[in-house]
Formats: structure tokens, sequence, C-alpha cells
């Protein structure tokens, strides 16, 4: 048995309070860091994607407004990165925390490097770079146990309020948040709740350490660990995905 003399143990119930106390510091720095950090009123339009618009609308051949509409949803109505333009966001939840920006690859870096030296030299904490990662929001990253992403926008027909003429509107969807299905079934695998046979179909498995428990106890203890799965993933985008796994 290995003693842990730093930390905080898994799973304790003091330990979201203490991660509470220590990185209050850390929250506050934080928000000073958005005032800022944050500039810009508005972020500035693409040119090529408004004038791709323009002429669609004023041409009637078909074909070419389905092209010209295929070009536009290939790029953003609004320029990528621009120096006037930056926003960042900070979520936490006890030590697990999610900066979200909009900037450059460059400062981002230096966002995470500001980041680590606060906890390193102000709070004794080593930030993990290895679990800390710097991506797109449309590659997806996992927060809490949830893969959250940016969906592609869609085209909707509308009606127009003068008349019964539908009109395409680009929409620009919320943020999905899924539950982790791949790594859900893998770790059913590792706690032998399931397993792969030669064709790499996941199959259910017996539990035979259950094999002396009554019927009863048997079906709780697996309903206990169904309902807590259920529960934890409900407000997930893909939640009658875990069909498969229940």
């Amino acid at each position: 048995m290995i003693k842990v003399t730093i930390g905080t143990p898994q799973g304790s119930v003091v330990s979201p309070i203490l991660a509470n106390i220590v990185l209050h510091e850390f929250d506050k720095s934080m928000y000073n860091l958005k005032l800022s950090f944050d500039k810009g009123s508005k972020r500035a339009v693409n040119k090529k994607y408004h004038s791709l618009n323009t002429s669609r609308h004023k041409t009637k051949n078909i074909a070419t407004r389905l092209e010209k509409l295929t070009s536009m949803l290939k790029m953003n109505p609004m320029v990528a990165e621009q120096p006037n333009f930056r926003r960042l966001l900070y979520v936490r939840h006890a030590d697990d925390f999610v900066v979200l920006l909009i900037c450059g690859q460059k400062e981002a870096f230096t966002i995470r490097r500001r980041i680590k030296d606060y906890l390193q030299h102000r709070l004794g904490l080593e930030l993990n770079l290895d679990k800390t990662k710097i991506c797109n929001l449309k590659d997806g990253f996992q927060f809490l146990g949830a893969v959250l992403h940016k969906a592609e926008p869609i085209i909707l027909k509308i009606n127009r309020s003068a008349d019964t003429k539908k009109v395409r509107k680009r929409v620009a969807r919320r943020l999905i948040i899924n539950a982790p299905i791949k790594e859900l079934i893998q770790k059913m695998i590792n706690n032998k709740f399931a397993r792969r046979n030669d064709q790499s179909l996941v199959l259910a498995k017996g539990r035979k350490d259950l094999v002396n428990l009554t019927h009863y106890q048997i079906l709780r203890f697996y309903n206990a660990r169904i309902r807590g799965l259920l529960n934890f993933y409900s407000f997930a985008g893909n939640y009658s995905s875990l069909n498969c796994i229940v």
C-alpha cells in the first residue's frame, strides 16, 4: 500500500471544498486576466463571404446560386483571427477547468504558460501539460467526463414576413455536449462488464464474483450502475446512444 502525503483523496467529500479554497485566488486572477485580455466590441466580417452572398442573391441561375452557397458554407462569415478582437471565457469545477479563447494560436500558448506559472509560483500546484491541450473547438475537447465540440452551421429555409417565398439562412448551432461512448465501453471492458471477441465486437461478460449473491442483489448491483450512468449523462446530446452500453 502506497501512503500519499500530498494532495486530497480521490472521491473524498472534502476534496471539492479544498479545491475551491486553494483555487479561489486562481479564479480572481483569471477574472483579472479576462478584463485585460478581452478586446473589441464586434468581430470584423469576412468580405469574401458577404460578397458571395450578395452575388448569389442577384443571380437567378439555380446552379450558380447552389455553387456559391456551397463555397460560403466552407468559410467563416467572420474573420477568424484579428488582433482587434479577443475574448476569454474561464469555467472551473473543483480542480478541473477550461479556458475558451478567441485569439491566435500564439496567444493561446502564452495564456497556458501564464496559467502554469501562476499555479506553480503562487499556489504551489503543477499544471499537467500532457492533459492540458490547446485545440480548435471544432476538434472538440473533454471536460467533466463529457465531449464538447462546435457543430457545423446549417442552412434553414424560412418564410419572409412580406410574402410566402422561402429564403435560405445560415444558422450557427450551439456547442454540442456528448457522452464519450468509446471510452465508456473501454471502461466497461476494464471493469469486466464486457469483452471483445476475435472480431473486435463488444459482448457482455459475466461477473463471476457475483455468483454467490442472490438474484435480488445481482439485479440491484447492475441497476445501480445503469441508473448512475444514465443519470450522469442525462444532458448528453447522444443520450440515445447509451442504449448500446446499458
